[in-house]
């Protein structure tokens, strides 16, 4: 399934979108927009790519089958002008032991931030870049990022740019995490045990990650 909009409106998903043993595409010249009840499940061993130059918000489950990535991507031209360019408002982002990425912004600029809820790739890696942006909870509060495999979160470097707050920790569940961040800082809340690879902040960015429960906190790489 492919669906792809050639002028800048909005693509907005109403109904479900399954494939039944292939991929799943859809791309937007202007914003993305999935409402309750646009599901969106790749096909067997088929991967999802959902993407954007405007705006993409989520509203309900993203499902990758098999051996399917899931690939969500904002701002894809680095020129969205929305203080958040990706938005996962409701619904899980899950693969079966796939990698899912996010990205906010082209290869090297996107001023959008990101905002999380529930992922979880089991034994899948989970990597989120927002690229001269910030990654923080949804509004709900929904936040939990699942992998026993590498949870990598990648914010802007400039000034204010972060990964959660202070208040509002990005809550994960991890195998390992590396995260870096500009001023803003780096917070996180680990669910158990993980192990923590490279984290880096610019400038006066703090940094602080917390485990809820009595699980061991392994350092091996530069912080």
């Amino acid at each position: 399934i492919k669906v792809v909009n050639a002028a800048a409106g909005t693509l907005t998903l109403t109904g479900a979108i399954a494939a039944g043993g292939a991929n799943v595409t859809v791309q937007s010249e202007g914003d993305l927009t999935q409402n309750t009840g646009g599901t969106v499940a790749g096909g067997t061993d088929g991967s999802i790519v959902l993407s954007a130059k405007g705006v993409v918000s989520l509203n309900d489950n993203v499902t990758g089958t098999g051996t399917g990535t899931v690939s969500i991507t904002a701002d894809s031209d680095g020129n969205s002008a929305s203080a958040t360019a990706l938005n996962q408002l409701a619904g899980t982002i899950s693969s079966v032991g796939q990698t899912i990425s996010l990205t906010a912004g082209n290869g090297a600029t996107g001023a959008g931030n990101i905002l999380l809820g529930d992922i979880n790739a089991g034994a899948g890696a989970i990597t989120v870049i927002s690229r001269e942006g910030s990654i923080l909870q949804n509004a709900a509060a929904s936040d939990l990022l699942t992998s026993s495999n590498t949870i990598t979160l990648t914010a802007g470097s400039g000034a204010g740019d972060a990964v959660g707050t202070d208040a509002n920790r990005i809550n994960t569940a991890a195998g390992t995490l590396t995260s870096s961040a500009g001023t803003g800082g780096i917070f996180i809340s680990e669910a158990n045990a993980a192990t923590l690879g490279a984290i880096s902040t610019t400038g006066a960015g703090e940094i602080k990650v917390v485990n809820a429960a009595a699980g061991t906190l392994t350092l091996t790489g530069a912080i």
